[in-house]
């Protein structure tokens, strides 16, 4: 089984475990990861640690230095990879987050998940006011330091507490799909952005703009037989535009000859 396809029978789940999407994405990106290994690396790391609860959990994981948040390559691919994360002590704001939520589920302190745009944090599940920033080494925020996170970030927009809801493991793992989108846009790498692409079209909330975007992806990397077929896939779910996508899969059948 491939690492897209064990992806698809996760997210087919009522409630996939998020340690598992993450590091099916990490394999996807980099085919023969052993991820039963880096599942039992997370159990290790729990064993190691003795916190009880959340201000200790994230203090002992980042307050120490042990993780960090990666501020100088903040854009590199590794950061987005929960396995490279382990190896190399850094990643980004929603990696950093995953990290704690997971060895909070396995230590009996629970975390849920916050995507505030442009900076992901955790919050104890049973104290709505203590929320922690795995990037910046751990610190606890109330409400109103979100508040002073999110206006750092986005000086002209506005704030509101809707923006501080608890996500879950689905809409985490769009979320770090998406930013290996842009990770992969940026350096013009249309082979990984292909794969990126294909587990973002296994989502729930793919859109027909991401699957028309993940058929041209397939065209330009020269997989012309893929990409034909996912135009045949448009062609069904998108009547109104069924002419120009059945045009496009024999147009790229064509170049097989």
């Amino acid at each position: 089984m491939t690492a897209a396809d064990r992806f698809d029978e996760l997210v087919a789940r009522r409630d996939p475990p998020l340690d598992e999407l993450v590091l099916a994405i990490a394999a996807a990106g980099r085919p023969g990861l052993d991820v039963a290994r880096e599942l039992e690396r997370l159990d290790d790391l729990s064993d190691d640690l003795t916190a009880r609860d959340a201000a200790g959990l994230n203090a002992e994981l980042f307050g120490t230095g042990r993780f960090v948040g990666d501020s100088e390559r903040y854009y590199d691919a590794d950061n987005s990879f929960l396995d490279r994360v382990l190896d190399r002590g850094r990643g980004i704001p929603i990696t950093l987050s995953v990290l704690a939520i997971e060895i909070g589920r396995r230590r009996g302190i629970p975390l849920v998940g916050i995507g505030m745009p442009g900076h992901f944090l955790v919050r104890d599940a049973h104290d709505f006011d203590s929320f922690y920033d795995p990037f910046v080494g751990g610190v606890r925020l109330d409400i109103a330091g979100c508040a002073s996170r999110f206006r750092q970030l986005h000086p002209s927009g506005g704030f509101g507490e809707h923006l501080l809801e608890p996500v879950g493991s689905l809409a985490i793992t769009s979320r770090m799909l998406n930013n290996l989108t842009n990770v992969y846009l940026g350096a013009s790498d249309v082979a990984n952005l292909a794969w990126v692409l294909r587990l973002r079209t296994a989502l729930p909330d793919a859109t027909l703009s991401l699957r028309r975007q993940y058929a041209g992806v397939l065209a330009n990397a020269g997989r012309f037989w893929q990409a034909a077929e996912a135009f045949d896939a448009l062609a069904e779910e998108q009547p109104e535009r069924r002419d120009d996508h059945r045009r496009n899969a024999t147009r790229l059948r064509a170049r097989l000859n």
